[in-house]
């Protein structure tokens, strides 16, 4: 099943914050090869709807602001969210909330994000 990724729209079925090819990019530019060394696609996939879920459940109520619609899946898009000084586009996933989604995808292909 393909990764379904937040757009800034609400999706009532995102599964990620950032897609493969985003997350991927990301690594590369950081020289992260364990990254590029997963076996697949699939798993990265995976690597990051574990990453997803485990921000969701740490961080939901902890970002500023409110979610955009009822129906979305994920904490992002939200409004009324201030960073730096800086108004947050209601209609976006920050930069930073994907970049932390890619981190944590890759410490998930390595361990638990959540352990029992």
């Amino acid at each position: 099943m393909a990764l379904e990724v937040e757009d800034g729209t609400g999706k009532s079925t995102a599964e990620s914050y950032i897609s493969v090819a985003d997350a991927s990019a990301y690594h590369t530019a950081r020289g992260n090869a364990a990254w590029a060394a997963l076996a697949s696609d699939t798993v990265r996939e995976q690597c990051l709807r574990k990453a997803t879920d485990y921000m969701e459940q740490v961080y939901r109520s902890r970002w500023q602001g409110c979610r955009v619609g009822e129906t979305q899946a994920l904490s992002w898009p939200r409004y009324s969210v201030v960073v730096e000084g800086y108004l947050v586009d209601d209609a976006s996933v920050p930069e930073i909330v994907k970049r932390a989604c890619a981190e944590l995808a890759l410490k998930a292909s390595a361990a638990d994000l959540a352990p029992d």
